[in-house]
């Protein structure tokens, strides 16, 4: 198994939703939500904590070809684009492509880096993300075999509201997992999670291919 590191990829779009209403005093117990990956009182999160406290595990074969061998902490891939800098690590980009915004949508960005980066939104304006992972691997094995494979996954998040406590409280919950296969709906492996669902999510890479799956609960087989 292999937690990769995260950088950047491409833009964002705000997306105005109806206003929600305050939760309850009851909704202040949250930590025992099965879909929760975090919760805190703080407001502002950048795009780069948002993608680690959401990161997938990606999970190979021992005979994937672009492991060449390697195990452990000497596991290189995915890797970086080939016109971007190299890192001595494994490499996941991420994208935060929509934000779904209770109706002020110029107050869900608390500060905007041109990056893509360190862009810092407001969790007290936003109530959903669609947050996406690509992977980047050297080349692809079998029928129609190319270099430059790219794969990815797509991940809803929700953005829970407890402002009905004495200091405002909120959670993130990943809704569903669509793990993409060769870039064609038609092969779309869509997780909607249950509580039966671990995280952090486990994806399961083909061997060669590179198309995911998810591991629902972690046991290096596919649930559905």
């Amino acid at each position: 198994m292999l937690r990769a590191a995260v950088v950047r990829l491409g833009l964002v779009l705000v997306v105005a939703a109806a206003a929600v209403p305050a939760l309850g005093q009851d909704c202040c117990q949250i930590e025992e939500g099965y879909r929760m990956i975090w919760s805190g009182s703080d407001s502002t999160m950048t795009y780069r904590e948002l993608a680690a406290y959401c990161g997938p595990i990606l999970w190979f074969s021992p005979d994937e070809p672009n492991l060449e061998g390697a195990k452990g902490k000497d596991i290189r891939v995915p890797m970086n684009f080939p016109f971007e800098p190299g890192l001595d690590a494994p490499l996941i980009y991420y994208r935060v492509r929509t934000l779904l915004t209770r109706g002020d949508d110029k107050a869900a960005i608390v500060r905007d880096d041109p990056a893509r980066v360190d862009t810092e939104i407001n969790l007290a304006e936003v109530v959903g993300i669609d947050l996406d992972y690509f992977y980047y691997y050297p080349s692809e094995e079998g029928l129609g075999a190319h270099k430059h494979d790219v794969e990815a996954t797509y991940f809803k998040v929700y953005v829970h509201h407890c402002q009905g406590c004495t200091t405002p409280h909120y959670a993130l919950y990943i809704e569903r997992t669509i793990a993409k296969a060769h870039g064609l709906l038609w092969y779309d492996n869509t997780l909607v999670t249950d509580e039966y669902t671990e995280f952090p999510m486990t994806i399961l890479v083909e061997e060669g291919k590179h198309a995911s799956c998810t591991d629902k609960n972690h046991d290096g087989v596919y649930t559905p």
